[in-house]
């Protein structure tokens, strides 16, 4: 059972209507991104949240946190989930690409963030 609500539609409204984020590709620092892949980048962090981070809501409560041998385990879906999220790029997003990451304006970050915590 899906637990994690949002609406695509609120969310792009404020950043593009209040927010007005496109704008952010008009700095030198961004000028190869355009609000096309800001878009994207927040679609594609929404589809990763309800379809990996949301379905742990459920298994977690079922599985619970076991303290065992000095450690503290949780369910191995868990430990998948974080690989998902490294592996996706969601830990770089807003790192610069001289050092790996993808370049997007900080205020991505946030945006980001506040899916993957909701979820």
């Amino acid at each position: 059972m899906a637990h994690f609500k949002v609406n695509e539609k609120d969310i792009f409204f404020i950043l593009k209507e209040q927010l007005n984020y496109g704008t952010l590709c008009k700095l030198d620092r961004y000028l190869d991104l355009d609000e096309d892949t800001l878009d994207m980048l927040v679609s594609e962090a929404i589809k990763f949240a309800k379809g990996v981070l949301d379905p742990l809501q459920e298994i977690g409560e079922r599985w619970g946190v076991v303290f065992e041998n000095g450690k503290v385990l949780c369910a191995p879906e868990f430990k998948e989930a974080f690989k998902l999220y490294g592996e996706n790029g969601w830990t770089a997003a807003v790192r610069d690409t001289k050092y790996g990451g993808q370049g997007f304006p900080h205020m991505m970050r946030i945006v980001i963030n506040d899916l993957m915590y909701g979820a």
